[in-house]
This record gives structure tokens, sequence and C-alpha cells, in this order.
């Protein structure tokens, strides 16, 4: 419970001892009937506060179940910008790519595997490279970078 809930709890209580103590037995209609009046209405409150505390408790249960079940796509990284001319699909594309990978650990930065598929390992290498021989990274896999590398492909 919250501090409005037990504030609104210890009033009803106390006006409901004052009516057990006594001021039912007096006289004074009046006071009787605004006790009970403000005893009603403490109690309304307190219903209605319980209410919406009972409403936020299970709408915080349903979205802690809905967020322990999603899943999430993983997220991928965003493609290079292509500001020029780069290498395309082609038939020959994995032989190409396999011959990059090459000459990218043979310059001393690792492609991961040579298999011919330009994966996370194979962008970070050619960053890699073009960052250490002052090439763009603007354009990815970039036939100056193929070139720099010494790799031979048709344009």
């Amino acid at each position: 419970m919250n501090h409005h809930v037990r504030r609104l709890a210890a009033i009803v209580f106390g006006l409901a001892a004052v009516l057990a103590m006594g001021c039912a037995s007096t006289t004074d209609d009046t006071a009787v009937t605004e006790a009970q009046r403000q005893l009603e209405e403490r109690e309304r409150e307190l219903a209605a506060s319980e209410a919406a505390l009972r409403e936020r408790d299970e709408r915080i249960e349903a979205l802690s179940q809905e967020l322990e079940t999603a899943k999430l796509p993983p997220v991928a990284a965003a493609p290079p910008k292509q500001s020029g001319p780069v290498l395309c699909a082609t038939p020959e594309w994995r032989e190409w790519v396999a011959q990059i990978q090459q000459a990218l650990l043979d310059a001393g930065h690792s492609p991961g595997p040579i298999d011919g598929i330009v994966g996370e390992l194979t962008l970070g290498a050619v960053k890699d490279y073009q960052e250490a021989n002052a090439l763009s990274t603007d354009e990815g896999l970039s036939y100056a970078t193929v070139e720099a590398l010494g790799v031979e492909i048709e344009r």
C-alpha cells in the first residue's frame, strides 16, 4: 500500500472509532450524520485507491510477462554508406571476395575465415585496412580499396 492509501485507511478507522465510542448515542444527530458521511466518503476514496493500485499492479505484471516472452529481432548493423562504385554481386563474387580476404590477411588485417562471404569480420578488416592506408572508409568495399590491396577484378 502506498502512503495515501494508508492515510485514508487511518482516517476511516479513526472515524469508525469515534462513532463506536459513543458519538452515535449523543443527541446531536448532525454530528453523527456528518461523521457517517465523512466515513462513507473516505471508504469510497479508499476503495477507489485500492482499485487503482490493483489495476496498476495487474498492468505491471502483464508488461513484465510480455517483456519476458518478447522475442526481439537481433539488431543489424547499418550497411556502410555507398558514395562511389563498389563491388556488386556477380557470378564471380565469392571468388573475388576470397581473394580480397586473402589480401587483407596478407596485409595484416584478419578478415576471419577465407570463405568468400563478406561478414562482420571481413568488413572490419576492410575498414582497418582503409584507415591504415589513408583510404576513404565511406564506400565500404570499394574498387579503390580492392585495387590498393592488389586484387584484380573485372569491372
